[in-house]
């Protein structure tokens, strides 16, 4: 018995690339996460102290969203060839 032939399937566009601003956030968010755990372990803020461990759970929640964002961003990696670069043959 022969098996039958194949069939291409259908083909999917490439989503497009993040817009800009979609990094941006991103970085925010890990420095916001930064300054917190450093404002609170080496300064003695009384409103940041009156928080206590709530401080590492604001980190905990904000390192959940900027995995989520992280993982959905997609880079533009496509490269124009249609028009080569000044200075190559």
């Amino acid at each position: 018995m022969t098996d039958p032939p194949l069939t291409p399937g259908p083909t999917t566009q490439p989503k497009p690339p993040s817009p800009p601003w979609y990094g941006g956030i991103s970085t925010a968010l890990l420095g916001l996460m930064v300054v917190i755990l450093l404002t609170y372990t080496l300064l003695d803020w009384d409103w940041q102290q009156e928080l206590g461990a709530w401080n590492y759970a604001a980190v905990g929640v904000l390192i959940v969203v900027t995995s989520a964002l992280m993982k959905n961003w997609r880079a533009d990696l496509a490269r124009n060839d249609a028009e080569p670069e000044a200075g190559t043959p």
